[in-house]
């Protein structure tokens, strides 16, 4: 399974920004218009809020957790 999964990120990241760690999730909410609050790398409330609205916004599967998909369209998004 990560094989898989780091292939995947591999594939979607491929001459493109990244999104990996919390903050850059965060960083990367904020620059598509989400309100998570503040950069800080916690993955609080607001920040949960945040990614289910992306998720739900871009058809994705809404858990609020920024993984492999979620964070791949983060980054399809952001490298338009």
């Amino acid at each position: 399974v990560i094989k898989v999964n780091k292939h995947i990120e591999d594939v979607i990241n491929v001459n493109k920004q990244v999104v990996s760690t919390s903050k850059d999730v965060q960083a990367a909410l904020i620059a598509l218009g989400y309100d998570c609050g503040v950069v800080d790398g916690i993955v609080g409330v607001k920040t949960i809020a945040a990614i289910k609205k992306f998720q739900r916004d871009n058809h994705l599967s809404v858990d609020g957790i920024a993984g492999v998909v979620t964070k791949g369209k983060m980054g399809e998004i952001l490298n338009r």
